[in-house]
C-alpha cells in the first residue's frame, strides 16, 4: 500500500529583483535602515512572510569591510603560500586572517574554511570593489540579519525572513550558485530524516538546505556583475518564516562530518 504524497516546501514562488539607486561604495550608519529604505524607495513590497535576500558583498560594504591591499603588512606564512600559490601576498594575508583553516591553492586561489563553508579567498572578492580595493565578508552575518531583520519587520507589520547571500562553486560543478552566509527569521535548515520517500522508504542523511535554496533563487535575479540589484524579495515561504534568531550552528559541519572531506581523507565510518 502507497504512502500519500508528503506537501511540498512552497507550491509557488515569487522572485522580484530590488534595484538601488546608487552603487554602495562606504559605510553607512545603520545597515539594517539603509536596506528598509533602498527597499521602500525601489517599491518593490515586503510583506509579512516574505523574505529578503541580499547581497553579502552589499552588507559587507555597508559595514566598512573594504580595505586597501597597499595597507596590509603580510606576515611570512602568507608571503610563502603568495609565492607558492602566485597571488598577492596582502591578499593572502587577508584572506587568512578571514579564515578558521587554511585548506591549500589552486590556480592562484587560495581555499579556506570559514563558518560557512568551504571558500575561494575566504570570501574575499576584487569585483565590484570600490576604488580598486577589496570587500571582506560581513562581520556577525547571524547577528547582522537579525538586526536588518527587526528593522523591516517594522515595515512589514508582521514576521518576514532574511538571507545573507554570496555565491559559491561547486566539486566537479562549472559555475556559480547562491548560498547563504547567514539568516534570520527563517527556518533555514530542515531536518527530514525519518521522512518516508514516495515508496515508503525512511530518509537516513538528508537534510534540506532552505537557505541556501532561496539564496539561489534570489540570484537569477540579482545577477553577479552590474545589475545593480543586490536584493530580492521572495514570497511564498510563509510557512518557513518563523521569526527566530539563528546561528552558524545549524549550518555547519566539522571536516569529519563532511562527506567530501571524509573521503578524500579516505574514512569510512
Amino acid at each position: 500500500m502507497g504512502t500519500e504524497p508528503r506537501r511540498a516546501i512552497a507550491t509557488e514562488l515569487k522572485v522580484r529583483g530590488v534595484a538601488v539607486r546608487a552603487p554602495l561604495t562606504s559605510r553607512v550608519g545603520d545597515i539594517g535602515s539603509h536596506i528598509a529604505s533602498e527597499l521602500a524607495a525601489s517599491g518593490v513590497g515586503l510583506r509579512r512572510g516574505d523574505v529578503l535576500v541580499v547581497s553579502s558583498k552589499y552588507v559587507a560594504i555597508g559595514q566598512g569591510r573594504v580595505y586597501h591591499l597597499e595597507a596590509v603588512s603580510a606576515l611570512g606564512d602568507a608571503r610563502a603560500i603568495a609565492l607558492e600559490a602566485g597571488s598577492q601576498p596582502e591578499f593572502v594575508e587577508l584572506a587568512l586572517r578571514e579564515s578558521s583553516r587554511f585548506l591549500g591553492h589552486a590556480l592562484g586561489i587560495v581555499i579556506t574554511a570559514r563558518p560557512e563553508g568551504i571558500t575561494p579567498n575566504s570570501s574575499i572578492d576584487r569585483s565590484n570593489a570600490p576604488g580598486g580595493a577589496v570587500v571582506l565578508p560581513p562581520s556577525r552575518p547571524f547577528r547582522t540579519a537579525d538586526e536588518i531583520r527587526w528593522k523591516l519587520e517594522r515595515a512589514a507589520d508582521g514576521p518576514v525572513g532574511v538571507v545573507i547571500a554570496d555565491s559559491r562553486v561547486l566539486p566537479m560543478r562549472r559555475g556559480t550558485v547562491g548560498v547563504a552566509v547567514a539568516y534570520s527569521g527563517l527556518e533555514g535548515v530542515l531536518d527530514e530524516r525519518g521522512s518516508p520517500d514516495i515508496f515508503g522508504r525512511r530518509l537516513r542523511h538528508t537534510y534540506r538546505a532552505i537557505a541556501d535554496e532561496v539564496a539561489s533563487a534570489a540570484e537569477l535575479v540579482m545577477g553577479e556583475s552590474g545589475e545593480m540589484t543586490p536584493m530580492a524579495v521572495v514570497s511564498g515561504l510563509g510557512d518557513l518564516v518563523d521569526a527566530v534568531a539563528h546561528s552558524s550552528r545549524e549550518t555547519y559541519v566539522s571536516p569529519s562530518e563532511c562527506l567530501y572531506f571524509r573521503a578524500i581523507s579516505g574514512s569510512r565510518g
